[in-house]
């Protein structure tokens, strides 16, 4: 029986969780444009694709992910609303990434002295 009425109060706190977080994903989130070339926490220099890939790419908890950078939880759920109300921006930012890593990666590999190789490849 005391069972039973912890699994019901377990479930109607998940559904006000739930309701809160929608409620809070309507609202205007803190999120700008400002210091980086893609969308990121409000006065922080933690962006948006970040946060995503470090909840919900990684699984990591949204409390912790806020603990380790300093941030309000509402603040990550925020950035996760806002990853997900806006699709073709964000993948138009995970393309940006793309081409400037593959750009530095080509940039080092000219550049680098001869006989240096890069730690994750082999030398034979």
């Amino acid at each position: 029986m005391v069972q039973k009425v912890l699994i019901r109060i377990a479930h109607t706190f998940k559904s006000l969780y739930c309701i809160d977080a929608c409620t809070m994903a309507q609202q205007a989130a803190p999120i700008a444009h400002d210091l980086m070339d893609e969308p990121h926490v409000a006065g922080r220099r933690v962006s948006v694709l970040q946060l995503y890939e470090r909840v919900e790419e990684l699984g990591l908890d949204p409390h912790d992910v806020a603990d380790q950078y300093d941030l309000d939880v509402a603040e990550i759920y925020y950035a996760l609303a806002y990853y997900h109300a806006n699709p073709e921006e964000m993948q138009r930012v995970r393309e940006e990434r793309e081409t400037t890593a593959a750009e530095l990666r080509e940039r080092a590999d000219q550049t680098r002295p001869e006989g240096v190789t890069p730690s994750n490849t082999d030398s034979e």
